[in-house]
């Protein structure tokens, strides 16, 4: 006898199909098509899971039922007579030689045990009317939801087979799928033993996957790359990239290169400058422009080296340099004082900012720095945009 805890002996001849269990989900295009369709519809392979086999002598009775009701409906008296006068017309119009030998009206209701099966539906209601509507009454984004669903029961029901190991691969899940489903459907996407697999280009899944478990796929002349984000990074840094890579940040995932910016002014106008001067959008470049929000760049741009992503991130931020005239005067107002020493403290922090990203950035081929002398305001003014602000101001 073998101890329990150590296993079971495996067989020398392994069924893979029985032994593995793997459920692929393909990108939702025509989900209704494929409810239809025999071959691909998830009800019915939900219920030949779910049963095994057909027990063709549990649904005999059935399927007995089915041919008399057949027989009733094809021995009704204006059946017989619509029968008759079609062979009669015919026999009128094309003569006897090139008349049908037989003709009958018959009920198309199945009565083989396997198209019983499939002559089973489903019906949602997706309003609190009470009406029930086929699938194909159904929003785009009801329907996948319900195919989605059903796929997922499906893993279930196979990983209940204990299999040597669980798959569950999902194709762009993503299509027709609100936001909010997205988010919650895959926040909650974990099985105990099993490895889960999806692509997607969706930032609000993104945003709810943990940034360990992800890989981006790039191209690289004619070849593939897989780029692990979190690769070799302490769990400090994890959890702090982690909280950045929100939905809107996450999709520099998706990028062909990022640029990274401070605050909502370069954010505005940085596109709205690259399209002036290259007639080219970020988006037809392929370039996502983040906003961070702050100076604290290397919480996300982390991920942008040789041992994780390898795509070129830009960084643009303020060296904050002062430019007017700081020296302290005794008769200065309390707010001349305070903004003379504001203009300092951040010309103290610029210059720090700027001996910290060279230092982040130094031997790193994916990044690199660009510094406003002072910020992007007062330089967007210095060169030669004073009469856009001054046009641009409310009139008082």
């Amino acid at each position: 006898m073998e101890p329990p805890e150590l296993g079971a002996r495996i067989p020398k001849i392994l069924s893979v199909a029985k032994e593995i269990s793997f459920t692929f989900v393909q990108a939702l295009r025509d989900v209704v098509a494929d409810f239809q369709d025999t071959q691909t519809n998830p009800l019915l392979s939900l219920l030949k899971d779910r049963t095994g086999s057909l027990d063709t002598e549990k649904l005999q009775p059935i399927a007995d039922l089915v041919q008399r009701l057949n027989s009733d409906i094809e021995s009704l008296e204006d059946v017989e007579k619509i029968r008759s006068d079609i062979r009669q017309t015919i026999k009128d119009a094309a003569g006897e030689t090139y008349s049908p030998a037989g003709m009958w009206i018959r009920s198309g209701v199945p009565s083989e045990a396997e198209k019983l099966f499939q002559s089973l539906r489903l019906f949602v209601g997706e309003t609190d009317d009470g009406y029930e509507g086929a699938i194909h009454e159904s929003s785009l984004g009801g329907a996948n939801l319900i195919y989605l669903t059903l796929k997922l029961l499906h893993f279930r029901y196979q990983t209940a087979k204990q299999a040597c190991a669980n798959f569950l691969v999902i194709e762009e899940p993503e299509a027709h799928i609100h936001t909010h489903i997205q988010k919650t459907l895959f926040d909650r996407l974990s099985y105990p033993d099993t490895q889960v697999i999806y692509s997607t280009h969706s930032a609000h899944i993104s945003e709810v996957s943990n940034i360990e478990n992800v890989n981006v796929l790039g191209r690289v002349g004619g070849q593939c790359e897989a780029y692990q984000p979190a690769n070799r990074l302490p769990t400090d840094q994890i959890r702090g990239l982690q909280r950045y890579l929100d939905a809107v940040r996450s999709n520099l995932l998706f990028a062909k290169s990022v640029l990274m910016v401070e605050g909502d002014a370069e954010e505005i106008l940085i596109p709205a400058i690259v399209k002036e001067v290259l007639g080219l959008s970020l988006d037809e470049l392929g370039i996502s422009l983040v906003n961070i929000g702050s100076t604290g760049f290397e919480n996300v741009a982390v991920i942008f080296h040789d041992a994780r992503i390898r795509k070129h991130c830009a960084i643009i931020t303020d060296l904050d340099a002062i430019f007017f005239d700081t020296t302290p005067e005794t008769s200065d107002p309390d707010k001349v004082k305070n903004a003379k020493a504001k203009a300092i403290g951040s010309a103290k922090a610029g210059l720090a900012r700027q001996l910290r990203l060279n230092e982040f950035s130094k031997d790193n081929n994916w990044l690199s720095v660009h510094y406003a002398p002072h910020t992007f305001e007062v330089d967007f003014v210095d060169g030669g945009n004073v009469r856009e602000i001054v046009d641009a101001l409310p009139d008082f």
